[in-house]
């Protein structure tokens, strides 16, 4: 997809017609200096014809009136055909900025986790926010550059009807001049492309410095480091990349601002010694040589803004060509009731670099029942994560099967199955309002979850929206449980939900809230350290280094094992006070 195709597939007959009205306005405009020079070519002693050409307009005596009343006429049509064709193109670019987002939107929502996991969001958010914006104002351009374009055609044809001679030399001049401006573009390009390179890591460089700036303030030679090593030299980078490419155009197209004058000088003071010109020839040809210095220099004045545009272009092609899709049934269908989720030899492995086989977790079987409460426990590394986002059908295994019921997951069942699924991660995000547009029956409800996880005071629901998030890291995470809970789902999965939370919290949610999910029916699963609470379980799965080591589903053994963790938790805390 090339700039132009971008640009005239949105709205093909009204480019069409935009193009056909700039090329008039070209046309007018260099239409514009035979008529003035007609106007002042007449003789001034035929007194005859200066009298009979004079009328009173406005209490102003024109001269020449029909002449005049023909130029008023091409500047009042140049102004209407330019303005309609620009703003009609602009209306063009607009659409198109907002189509690419959507389409990169779109593909955004459709690509699996782990390929957006891998491209980086600092990457996917400066495409959104830059790139487009870039690829936009390099359309932006196509007005004037096309009316521009055509005005040079007009006034290179005026030069070939006054003097063919003079005409193949200053064609011949543009011409070497133009190929010698590009010369120093084509060098500007590959810093403007490696500058557009560096902005990636810059912006990932600033994400590190937003969300880790709590670790930073905590250790000051990191601080250092990172502000040294980090950012300041990604900054440095991306700025130098771009000023000296930004230096090498604006010396080019200062060179190709000059292009038209010494072409003036060359044919006023050197041509004419070796070619025979009259006056008005001289006269006519400098006018056009000064006339068509101005769309020349908007010429070129436009090519930064189009290698911008075309690096920016590149950039969303590539990421449109890496971004797979899941290439999944996209419709919704209802499942076949179920009661318990087979997990079948399931196994998952990362790809590292270059093909490499990254951390795998499985083979292990296991099954997740309706009306049962599941912990999952394992230390840093064990896999616990991975499991999560197989859990919730993020992951789709590399071998083995997952199958809720007799529903197998597949391509043609993944989405509807993913709709029985509600989740809370330990980096959940959580939105500024109700997305499922149930807000307005469940008011009695949502009111009664605000009170009991005490955020009724914090936060109130007006046409589903939140009145606020800026809430503490605990309250947000209860606002997220009460948005799981309305929608009631089937599958329960919480990542370290109450990592944060206070004791009472965490009272409340293993021994009130998880209980009443079991009563309704729910599958839940607990990924926790919380050893102290595992007594609600009637399942513990225990993962090492991604295999299943232990699967514990003996009520008396989760007992003892509960209470031998709180024994020593409890030892420790008297120790330590």
């Amino acid at each position: 997809m090339t700039l132009f195709d971008a640009f005239a597939k949105q709205a093909p007959n009204k480019v069409f017609f935009s193009i056909c009205l700039g090329a008039l306005s070209g046309v007018s405009y260099a239409f514009l200096i035979p008529i003035v020079l007609s106007s002042i070519n007449n003789d001034p002693n035929d007194i005859t014809q200066s009298v009979e050409s004079v009328r009173t307009f406005l209490s102003f005596e024109v001269s020449n009136y029909a002449m005049a009343a023909l130029f008023l006429f091409v500047c009042v049509f140049i102004v209407f055909s330019r303005t309609i064709s620009q703003v009609m193109l602009t209306r063009v670019a607009a659409d198109m900025t907002s189509v690419l987002r959507v389409k990169l939107y779109k593909r955004i929502l459709a690509a699996p986790i782990d390929a957006l996991d891998k491209m980086g969001h600092s990457k996917l958010i400066n495409i959104i926010t830059m790139d487009v914006g870039r690829i936009v104002g390099g359309a932006r351009v196509f007005p004037d550059l096309l009316m521009n374009i055509v005005t040079i055609v007009g006034l290179l044809s005026f030069l070939m009807y006054l003097n063919i001679d003079v005409f193949w030399f200053v064609l011949g001049a543009i011409t070497f001049g133009i190929i010698t401006y590009q010369v120093p573009i084509l060098f500007s390009n590959r810093y403007f492309a490696h500058a557009r390179q560096k902005n990636d890591h810059l912006m990932e460089s600033i994400r590190g410095l937003i969300f880790g700036i709590k670790e930073l303030k905590l250790n000051d030679t990191k601080s250092k480091a990172y502000f040294k090593d980090v950012l300041l030299y990604n900054e440095h980078e991306a700025v130098k990349a771009d000023k000296t490419g930004q230096t090498i155009v604006r010396a080019s197209v200062n060179y190709g601002d000059m292009i038209s004058f010494f072409v003036i000088g060359i044919v006023c003071f050197i041509f004419i010694n070796y070619e025979a010109m009259s006056n008005d020839e001289l006269v006519g040809v400098v006018m056009a040589l000064l006339y068509i210095t101005g769309p020349i220099a908007l010429v070129i004045g436009a090519i930064p803004s189009f290698l911008y545009a075309k690096i920016s272009l590149n950039k969303v092609n590539q990421i449109l060509a890496e971004m797979p899709d899941e290439d999944i049934n996209e419709t919704v269908e209802v499942l076949e009731p179920w009661n318990t989720i087979h997990f079948s030899d399931i196994c998952y492995q990362y790809k590292g670099e270059d093909s490499a086989e990254g951390f795998k977790i499985g083979p292990f079987s296991f099954t997740i029942d309706k009306s049962t409460i599941t912990f999952i426990v394992g230390g840093n590394g064990s896999g616990k994560s991975t499991l999560s986002k197989l859990l919730t059908l993020h992951h789709m295994p590399s071998t083995g099967s997952i199958s809720f019921g007799n529903t197998l997951v597949d391509k043609s069942t993944l989405k509807s199955c993913r709709q029985t699924i509600t989740s809370i991660y330990s980096d959940y995000y959580l939105f500024d309002r109700l997305l499922d547009g149930n807000g307005a029956e469940n008011m009695d409800k949502i009111q009664s979850y605000l009170k009991e996880l005490a955020l009724d005071t914090k936060v109130t629901i007006d046409d589903g929206k939140f009145s606020t998030i800026d809430l503490s890291d605990g309250q947000k995470r209860r606002l997220a449980l009460l948005v799981a809970f309305l929608e009631d789902k089937e599958f329960y999965v919480f990542d370290e939900w109450a990592a944060d939370q206070d004791p009472m919290f965490k009272e409340f949610f293993y021994y009130n809230l998880l209980p009443q999910l079991k009563m309704k029916g729910k599958a839940v699963v607990i990924i926790s350290h919380d050893d102290r609470y595992f007594d609600i379980a009637d399942k513990i799965l225990v993962l090492d280094s991604g295999e299943l080591i232990d699967c514990i589903t003996d009520k008396k053994v989760i007992k003892q094992r509960t209470l031998h963790r709180t024994i020593i938790s409890d030892n420790n805390a008297l120790k330590a006070s």
